[in-house]
């Protein structure tokens, strides 16, 4: 159990302080390696890539990117 009344246990509260030395580790490696930034926005880049077809069918012509690109389309310029 990791919290009793609202209040963490010791193992709740061992969970909290390795999550916020592992999250700033990550900033500061983030912040300093150019490579590992390139990565994770390679990572972005490939799942922003996969959920591209899904928001196209789920909303159509109601995204504002498409509205600007069927309205180059139509008009030929």
């Amino acid at each position: 159990m990791l919290s009793c009344e609202g209040r963490p246990t010791g193992l709740g509260d061992a969970f909290a302080h390795y999550s916020r030395i592992y999250q700033t580790l990550h900033l500061l490696q983030f912040l300093a390696d150019a490579g590992y930034r390139r990565m994770i926005g390679t990572q972005l880049n490939v799942q922003e890539a996969r959920h591209r077809p899904a928001r196209r069918i789920a909303f159509g012509d109601r995204l504002s990117g498409d509205r600007v690109g069927v309205a180059w389309a139509v008009s030929g310029g």
